[in-house]
């Protein structure tokens, strides 16, 4: 464009011809000048904005996709609540996994089928040297043990640990009763499984809701045996306020009867058994806690006498 274009085209722009025609020679040198520096630091700055944003979106990584099935997604959503809420167990490295052993009162013997999940049998072994901490700490207070510090994380670690393995059983129905099929043996519903003494289930199962009434009952070590003192309403308190130690092993409890109902329900776990469904009500106030709701199925891991 000539210098007598620009002009004529200048001279018919509106006031902020400047801006149209930023080099119009109408305009001083310092004006143009200005303008022209402006346009530049806008121009960069655009840039190096559209670059923040590229490099923050290729930084992050992408959200998982949920489930399409809402049940799978309702499941998924229970476990990623408990597992945050519930502190993972300490397991000693090269453990040897623990093998289940069926053995009724009468001392007859059966070949159990063991845990398709192995972290299950190897969390088991650690449980044992859990309770024989709980044991020894309950031996050396044998007056209030209950308000000693290293009673109470004995009895911490050990429902944390009972409760991850009752859990981690439950989940192991599904692949554990289409093993038996698989190799040729009857097929058997999650009550049956949960409750049959030929399944290390009917030991697992038990975990988290022993613990549980040995805590919740107070339990003493007199002499060389258990004793079930009658707890303090002080004592029984914590377990239903809120942000207490106590108010977490309920939580823990409560959430395992939960979980068992959604894999079985209370008529047909009743039906295989009801000592478990007796073993898992809700504790949700004092009077609806019992010490020992049930006999249970006897096996060789029981130390506390008339629970197992």
């Amino acid at each position: 464009m000539s210098l007598d274009s620009m002009q004529a085209a200048c001279n018919h722009t509106p006031m902020g011809h400047l801006f149209y025609h930023v080099l119009c020679p109408t305009q001083s040198l310092t004006k143009r000048a200005t303008i022209v520096a402006f346009g530049c630091l806008l121009l960069v700055g655009g840039l190096f904005a559209a670059y923040s944003a590229i490099s923050k979106y290729l930084s992050t990584p992408p959200s998982p996709k949920k489930p399409s099935n809402p049940e799978i997604d309702e499941q998924a959503t229970l476990d990623n609540s408990k597992n945050e809420s519930v502190s993972q167990p300490e397991i000693v490295d090269n453990l040897k996994p623990m093998e289940f052993v069926g053995k009724l009162m009468n001392s007859k013997h059966y070949n159990t089928f063991q845990p398709v999940n192995c972290e299950i049998a190897t969390l088991a072994t650690s449980y044992f040297d859990h309770i024989a901490t709980f044991k020894t700490a309950l031996k050396a207070h044998q007056i209030n043990p209950w308000d000693q510090e290293d009673v109470l994380q004995a009895a911490d670690a050990l429902i944390k640990i009972a409760y991850k393995i009752s859990c981690l059983t439950l989940e192991d129905l599904k692949p554990f009763t289409e093993t038996l099929i698989k190799y040729g043996h009857n097929e058997r519903t999650y009550a049956q499984a949960l409750t049959q003494q030929d399944s290390y289930q009917i030991h697992t199962s038990y975990y988290c809701t022993n613990v549980y009434h040995w805590i919740r009952a107070g339990i003493l070590w007199d002499g060389n045996e258990v004793r079930y003192p009658t707890v303090s309403e002080a004592y029984a308190h914590r377990f239903y306020k809120k942000e207490t130690r106590e108010n977490s092993w309920n939580a823990m409890y409560n959430d395992y009867c939960d979980r068992l109902r959604s894999y079985v329900n209370e008529e047909d776990l009743k039906k295989a058994d009801e000592r478990l469904a007796n073993w898992t009500v809700k504790d949700t106030e004092s009077k609806t806690f019992k010490g020992v709701p049930d006999k249970q199925p006897g096996h060789q891991y029981a130390f506390l006498d008339g629970i197992l």
